[in-house]
């Protein structure tokens, strides 16, 4: 299961974590007499990824009380990001959770999620 900050948040249900590639920021200038362009390299745009999953619980208020720890996580700090196959991604940054309703799936509860992170340290 995958880990933010070393907390499973993420538990209660399955999830699956995708990791964008690396791109750097960059200056492109014509160069005199037509010989093509110079690229300056000004370092690396941060990594994108993007987690979707599923929390479930036993009651309504235990599906909100999950969202709330990963609401918490949305502090601007980096943390360390283990995605559901052991891998870890280091200096990640937590931007955005965006919850859908909560509803019942037999006699539990549950809510869909998706959760989009920033690494900006690879």
């Amino acid at each position: 299961m995958a880990r933010f900050g070393g907390k499973a948040l993420f538990d209660s249900g399955p999830s699956e974590v995708r990791v964008g590639g690396l791109s750097i920021r960059h200056v492109l200038q014509q160069t005199p007499g037509g010989r093509g362009v110079r690229l300056t390299h000004l370092g690396h745009h941060g990594r994108s990824i993007v987690q979707e999953g599923v929390l479930v619980a036993d009651d309504r208020e235990g599906v909100r009380a999950l969202g709330a720890g990963i609401e918490a996580m949305l502090d601007g700090v980096a943390y360390e990001l283990v995605d559901g196959g052991g891998v870890s991604w280091a200096g990640v940054v937590m931007l955005s959770f965006e919850p859908e309703a909560v509803g019942r799936v037999g006699a539990r509860w549950r809510m869909g999620y998706r959760v989009q992170y920033l690494q900006v340290a690879p």
